[in-house]
């Protein structure tokens, strides 16, 4: 099917029931590790304004929570002398959620530049995978990730309803 508007139509990998879940399960298996983390950062002006620009460009809580997550794993595994490379499969990552909660980092740290907008990046090619989708070339365009996540996965429109967790004032966790 040709699309006449411009507009291609969704990818037949989308399945929103399925990404539905997903998230869902973000949102309950890394509440425990981060949820202190996350009401300090909520109470931070400076990163209120930083998420409400990520909001603008159509970044959802799961995302943002995602990054937060992931910037603290590897704060934590860098300070115990260890990466993500290091580490193989998910029972290494899951052996760090069941201490949860972590102790938390300053927000100032996650303000800084790249800190959480790396992770942003990561996260999309990590979701392409979850998505079945195979990365076969090292420098594919970010720009054409984003593109694709965007226009042909919804990836950028599909949350739980919730208040935002970094709105003025803050949401609360989504009831998952």
């Amino acid at each position: 099917m040709t699309s006449t508007s411009g507009k291609l139509p969704l990818h037949r990998r989308f399945d929103q029931k399925l990404t539905l879940e997903q998230i869902r399960n973000r949102y309950r298996k890394f509440g425990p590790a981060i949820r202190p983390q996350v009401e300090e950062l909520q109470v931070d002006t400076a990163f209120r304004e930083y998420c409400h620009r990520l909001y603008e460009r159509g970044y959802k809580d799961w995302m943002i929570l995602l990054a937060i997550f992931n910037t603290m794993l590897n704060w934590r595994l860098a300070s115990e002398g260890a990466s993500l490379a290091s580490i193989s499969g998910p029972a290494p990552i899951d052996a760090h959620l069941m201490l949860a909660p972590w102790n938390t980092f300053p927000v100032a740290d996650f303000l800084k530049p790249d800190a959480l907008d790396a992770q942003l990046k990561v996260q999309m090619f990590s979701s392409m995978k979850a998505y079945g989708f195979e990365l076969r070339r090292s420098d594919i365009s970010m720009d054409a990730v984003e593109k694709f996540l965007r226009e042909r996965m919804n990836h950028f429109t599909i949350d739980i309803e919730h208040e935002p967790l970094f709105g003025t004032p803050p949401g609360k966790w989504p009831n998952v």
